[in-house]
């Protein structure tokens, strides 16, 4: 019963996936099953994702420039406007999520590219496989508290929300919210109590 559970998840998150064209968007060409091992093919992207890029940075004392996150965030912002907005083949909306935007899930290639990858947690609204009650799904340290509290509907709001707090990051060199164990974490995204980046 798991196995098929796992089955159904993955083959609607890679159809999904397969679904999204957008510059801004990692491609995937094909994805199945061989020899009972599920495989995705997907475009080969060259560079770094913008974890590994933002520790390189400070390591050498040099903090991603004020052009480069604005850069950075609008290509962001075109590919989830896109996810969100996209419509199946009778027009009604599918409202794709992202639901784990976090600076791991951004990619930049080294001709500039821009590209969010990682659409493996995706969900459809309009899809009867519902997130499961109690079982939270992203890095919460940029989840929205409505994603987070897992017994709350979500919809795109959650990525924006979520790309929000990684501008804050990549401006401030901190996250919004802190905490050293993930009830910490979610206490503080449930309190909206952010420092202005200013201060």
């Amino acid at each position: 019963l798991l196995e098929e559970h796992y089955r159904r998840a993955w083959n609607i998150s890679d159809r999904l996936a397969a679904l999204l064209q957008h510059p801004n968007i990692v491609q995937i060409f094909d994805y199945g099953k061989i020899d009972n091992v599920y495989f995705i093919a997907m475009e080969y992207l060259f560079g770094k994702d913008l974890r590994k890029l933002i520790h390189k940075l400070r390591k050498k004392g040099s903090p991603l420039d004020l052009e480069s996150t604005l850069y950075i965030i609008s290509r962001i912002c075109a590919g989830l406007d896109y996810s969100h907005k996209l419509k199946d083949l009778q027009g009604k909306p599918l409202n794709i999520i992202h639901r784990d935007i976090n600076p791991q899930n951004i990619f930049l290639t080294y001709e500039r590219q821009v590209k969010i990858i990682d659409f493996g947690i995706a969900k459809a609204a309009s899809h009867n496989s519902t997130t499961h009650e109690g079982l939270i799904k992203g890095k919460v340290a940029y989840m929205s508290p409505e994603q987070a509290s897992a017994y709350e509907d979500v919809d795109g709001r959650a990525d924006i929300y979520a790309l929000g707090a990684v501008a804050y990051y990549l401006l401030t060199g901190k996250p919004p919210f802190s905490g050293k164990h993930v009830v910490q974490l979610l206490a503080a995204h449930a309190s909206r109590e952010v420092k202005r980046p200013s201060s």
